[in-house]
């Protein structure tokens, strides 16, 4: 949490951005409910239209009545049409955001990083590979672009969307919300242990990249010496 904290201090120049980053994503989420709903509409319209044409005789006109409802029908289809185009333009416009906030907090991150590497002793250099340190300016920091993008805009985005399907269920079925609140604790468990394993494979994975970044680098090197 300290470490998030602190990641936070490289994100207030983009404030602004990442509010509007995370309004799309709502606005993202929100738009996939409504055609969910809208979809429930359109399939009980053309259920009714169905079930006219299916009293009528086949050479029978269409009363008016069901003429009505296969307009609605068409209506209900041209607006999940319209809201799915909607839906791409609006989580194209969330990629492009997010995708900016991370470069540019990335590239802020790089240039720290190399001003404080300048500043560190002759002996820091002596007592650490290059290859890790190479490793720990490339992958490690690419490494926050992914911070970026999921753990900030998508946590936030979670959060709220849980409070409203929260809400919403409460709201349709409390019995069946009092259950989900007894059975989520179980479910966040397993989810928190697997979350702990994976910290620990990815250190043990920038390690090993480490080590094979240090390998390759004193062999492309010694290879140079050879050869020249």
């Amino acid at each position: 949490m300290r470490l998030f904290l602190r990641f936070c201090h490289f994100l207030r120049p983009y404030r602004y951005l990442l509010v509007l980053a995370f309004v799309l994503s709502l606005a993202y989420a929100a738009l996939g409910f409504g055609a969910a709903r809208i979809l429930g509409h359109l399939t009980e319209e053309f259920s009714v239209w169905l079930q006219f044409t299916a009293t009528q005789h086949p050479e029978a006109e269409l009363s008016q009545h069901a003429q009505g409802v296969l307009k609605d029908t068409f209506l209900w289809g041209g607006a999940v049409i319209f809201v799915v185009i909607l839906r791409s333009m609006v989580g194209a416009s969330r990629a492009v955001t997010s995708g900016a906030v991370a470069q540019r907090v990335v590239f802020d991150i790089r240039n720290r990083l190399l001003e404080h590497l300048t500043t560190l002793s002759l002996r820091f250099y002596e007592r650490t590979p290059t290859g890790q340190i190479v490793s720990r300016v490339t992958s490690d920091v690419d490494s926050m672009q992914l911070l970026v993008t999921s753990a900030t805009v998508d946590l936030l985005q979670d959060i709220v969307q849980v409070v409203a399907l929260g809400a919403v269920l409460i709201w349709i079925s409390p019995t069946l919300a009092l259950v989900t609140v007894i059975v989520g604790p179980g479910l966040f468990l397993p989810t928190a242990w697997f979350g702990r394993k994976m910290r620990v494979a990815s250190r043990s994975l920038q390690a090993q990249l480490a080590v094979v970044s240090e390998h390759l680098l004193e062999t492309i090197s010694g290879i140079r010496v050879v050869l020249g």
